[in-house]
């Protein structure tokens, strides 16, 4: 027994021998070939290339960044290009295209079909965020309304990206109609419309100056500025604080059909260019000044703003020179209604004035007023 244990021991301990040689030999091994490894090689993520938009037809791509250039290529109105480089170190040259006094800068740009070449910058447009896009977007600015000016609508760009609260859209607000209503001849005079066909492209300006669209005015002959009130109250949800949720809700209701300021609110009704009647008779008035005063009623934030509105829709029911569009039940009907609800926006004086004007509306015909246009007849 004890030499069946003995080698046993022995067939053990060779065992363990032999494994223990067999590991060492395997640690000696050499690597294969690094050659005959799969190589994974990192590449850095390809530039986004910038899309660029010729703005009228004919638009010429030259071999030189300069009006004497050769042309190479002739562009179509809308057609892409891909941005390659801006000119630069250059004092720009004035150039009018459609109207617009542009002093942007050349751009070197590649077609479809690879032609490359130099393009006035005053004949692309741009979308989207991009460092070209915001050179032709100052460039603009500082042409159309001057460098002072500039300056501040691009300080108002910023003041608009960065409210996060009700009241510092309030003050973006007032910010961008104060430069809007101090800038308005100079965008009537700098741009002169003849061909209401072929306008210079405007796009860039509502990128320039968030909130506010441009818009062709005065029979086409010019453009004026107007508060985009679907863009305000976009920005005004994502802002802490109800109060700009709410007055930006109301300028959807004063200005419903596109929800754009305009010359002409929802009490009044535009039936030619430059005028029309009022819908005293049809509720708006009432409706409106019933959201004006819960609005103020919740907060004065919006104040100063509220009462222009509110001395707007009384101007419209007081004034002598005003014609309407409702018969005379209507309007005295609307009016009860509005004395009987005796709003807390309405002082005493505005309330005198309106139960003066009603007297008047019981004899039309007596003092003058002009009512029942819809029907084609006025009484």
């Amino acid at each position: 027994m004890k030499k069946v244990k003995q080698k046993l021991k022995a067939r053990h301990f060779l065992i363990f021998v032999i494994f223990f040689i067999y590991a060492c030999s395997n640690d000696n091994k050499t690597e294969p070939n690094d050659s005959k490894k799969e190589q994974v090689i990192e590449v850095a993520p390809a530039k986004k290339s910038v899309k660029l938009f010729a703005t009228m037809d004919h638009l010429r791509v030259r071999d030189t960044p300069d009006l004497s250039g050769e042309t190479v290529y002739m562009l179509s109105d809308q057609e892409e290009m891909e941005f390659l480089e801006v000119q630069d170190n250059v004092e720009n040259i004035s150039v009018n295209l459609r109207g617009f006094p542009y002093k942007d800068p050349w751009i070197k740009v590649k077609m479809s079909d690879g032609t490359k070449g130099w393009v006035f910058g005053g004949g692309v447009r741009y979308e989207g965020k991009s460092q070209i896009g915001e050179l032709l977007r100052n460039s603009r600015l500082e042409a159309l309304f001057g460098k002072e000016n500039a300056i501040s609508f691009l300080n108002y760009k910023r003041q608009y990206d960065r409210s996060t609260t009700s009241s510092e859209l309030a003050k973006t607000y007032r910010l961008g109609i104060s430069l809007r209503d101090a800038t308005e001849d100079r965008l009537h005079e700098h741009i002169e419309v003849s061909d209401p066909t072929k306008l210079p492209d405007m796009t860039w300006l509502s990128d320039a100056i968030p909130g506010f669209i441009q818009h062709l005015v005065a029979e086409g002959t010019m453009f004026h500025m107007f508060v985009n009130f679907k863009e305000f109250a976009k920005k005004a949800r994502r802002t802490a604080g109800p109060e700009d949720d709410q007055f930006m809700e109301l300028g959807l209701k004063i200005f419903p059909i596109d929800s754009i300021e305009h010359f002409f609110p929802a009490w009044f009704m535009q039936t030619w260019d430059y005028g029309g009647h009022s819908e005293l008779g049809a509720g708006i008035h009432n409706d409106l000044l019933a959201e004006m005063n819960q609005v103020l009623a919740h907060s004065a934030m919006f104040e100063e703003e509220i009462e222009t509105y509110k001395d707007q829709i009384l101007h419209d029911i007081t004034d002598s020179h005003i014609t309407y569009w409702q018969p005379k039940d209507a309007i005295l009907s609307e009016l009860d209604e509005i004395l009987a609800a005796d709003y807390g926006i309405l002082n005493e004086e505005d309330k005198i004035a309106l139960k003066t004007r009603r007297k008047l509306f019981e004899n039309p015909e007596s003092n003058g007023i002009e009512l029942n246009n819809k029907s084609g007849v006025h009484n």
